[in-house]
């Protein structure tokens, strides 16, 4: 199912493996984050940015920002799509760094995937 954000429920000590969003190439796209510590909720204080990278087919890595946003009291870090990171179709090996000063936190690596139309995906 192709949709224009996920909320993605990712712990620190476990490999994701839910959902694998998928967007259509150059659309409108928003990957929302909620990090737990082995279960626990992640608050997030100090940090100096936070970075997602997105290795694409090519061979090319994309950098972005992303922010912390507050949705009932949890937080969540959100990456809104720029579009390079979306030039290649096909898998994007996609992670999330959280940095605070000279230390680093990171998610495991997942995929996502970019789609020439709406119905590329419902094919595969």
């Amino acid at each position: 199912m192709i949709k224009n954000e996920y909320t993605l429920k990712v712990d620190l000590k476990k490999k994701y493996s839910a959902v694998t969003p998928t967007f259509v190439q150059y659309d409108t796209a928003v990957l929302r984050f909620v990090i737990t510590d082995d279960g626990k909720p992640l608050y997030f204080t100090g940090q100096t940015s936070i970075k997602t990278y997105h290795r694409r087919k090519d061979g090319v890595v994309v950098e972005g920002d992303a922010r912390v946003e507050t949705v009932k009291g949890q937080p969540h870090i959100v990456y809104e799509y720029k579009g390079n990171e979306m030039y290649q179709l096909g898998f994007v090996e996609t992670s999330l760094v959280i940095y605070t000063n000279d230390k680093k936190v990171s998610i495991q690596p997942f995929n996502v995937k970019i789609v020439d139309n709406i119905y590329d995906d419902i094919a595969t």
